[in-house]
């Protein structure tokens, strides 16, 4: 029953971090994948709520598994949270937070938005990642 409990949670965080991730894979590492407003995501874990992938990113910065798992399924029971039946794709609306998960890798959690309306959010997700640097404008002399 404990080792089902472990490989419940790797596919989780794997539906979370891989699944939403699958747009930059071809990038190379994920921790070194920037993204910004307008990216294209796939993802197939959501939240309905900003509050909800709070929720969600505060137990993956305190890494312990038996809560994440905790959390999620009651998220998943609740409604409040989803597993797509496939992996769809978004476009990035904006990055809410950033974060550094329990294992050190950068992550963040996006507000999603749907290709045809890019200005209305309709889910939030996780992914690994940092947000794009801000370009300084050139200044002429």
């Amino acid at each position: 029953m404990k080792n089902l409990k472990y490989i419940l949670f790797i596919n989780l965080i794997g539906i979370f971090l891989f699944c939403s991730t699958l747009s930059k894979a071809e990038d190379g590492f994920l921790g070194d994948t920037f993204w910004q407003k307008g990216d294209h995501i796939v993802a197939r874990a959501v939240c309905k709520d900003e509050s909800d992938i709070m929720e969600m990113v505060a137990v993956d910065i305190l890494g312990d598994l038996e809560r994440v798992m905790a959390v999620f399924n009651k998220k998943l029971e609740d409604g409040e949270c989803k597993v797509l039946q496939r992996p769809s794709l978004f476009i990035v609306h904006s990055v809410v937070t950033t974060y550094t998960d329990y294992m050190d890798n950068e992550s963040l959690a996006f507000a999603l938005a749907i290709i045809n309306d890019e200005n209305k959010i309709i889910a939030y997700t996780i992914s690994q990642g940092k947000p794009m640097p801000l370009k300084q404008d050139k200044q002429y002399y």
